[in-house]
C-alpha cells in the first residue's frame, strides 16, 4: 500500500501481532527465496518482536524450513540462521501449512498435517532458542 510519500509498506498480519514494514525490509533481497511450489511466512520465530522470512530450501529429499532473521533494519546477513533438521517432514501438499503459537513463548511454531492416511493430524514443530525442536506438539488432543 502506498502512503502520501509515495513510500511502500508491507502490512503483514500474525496470529498475535501485526508487522508494518518498508517495503526495504520485506523478504530481503538477494536471499534464497526458497521453493517457488512451497510456502513461505514472515513470522517472529525468536521472540524479539520483530518478522522473520521464513521459507524451505535444501536439496531435494534433505529439504528444511529456514529462517532469516529479522533485525532493527533488515535481516541478519546469515540468510540460514534458524532451521528445522533437513529433510523434514514438511506435511501434506494438498493441506494447509502455517506458522503459529501453539505453546505460549511468543516464538511461532511450524504447523502442518501429517501421519498416515485416513488417520492424518495436525502437528507443530516448536521453534526454540536456535531452532526448530524436533519434538511434535500435537493440536487438538
Amino acid at each position: 500500500m502506498k502512503n502520501k510519500s509515495q513510500k511502500i509498506f508491507l502490512i503483514i498480519l500474525g496470529i498475535s501481532s501485526i508487522f508494518v514494514m518498508k517495503s526495504s525490509l520485506a523478504a530481503p533481497l538477494g536471499s534464497d527465496r526458497g521453493y517457488v511450489e512451497l510456502p513461505n511466512w514472515m513470522a517472529d520465530v525468536n521472540a524479539d518482536g520483530k518478522p522473520d522470512f521464513c521459507r524451505f530450501v535444501g536439496n531435494e529429499g534433505k529439504v528444511f524450513l529456514s529462517c532469516q532473521l529479522g533485525t532493527n533494519d533488515g535481516f541478519h546477513p546469515n540468510q540460514y540462521t534458524f532451521n528445522t533438521i533437513a529433510g523434514v517432514d514438511k506435511g501434506y501438499n494438498d493441506m494447509p501449512r502455517w506458522m503459529e503459537d501453539v505453546n505460549g513463548d511468543a516464538r511461532a511454531d511450524f504447523c502442518r498435517w501429517v501421519g498416515n492416511q485416513p488417520n492424518i493430524y495436525e502437528s507443530c514443530l516448536l521453534a526454540g532458542q536456535r531452532g526448530f525442536t524436533t519434538s511434535e506438539f500435537r493440536l487438538n488432543q
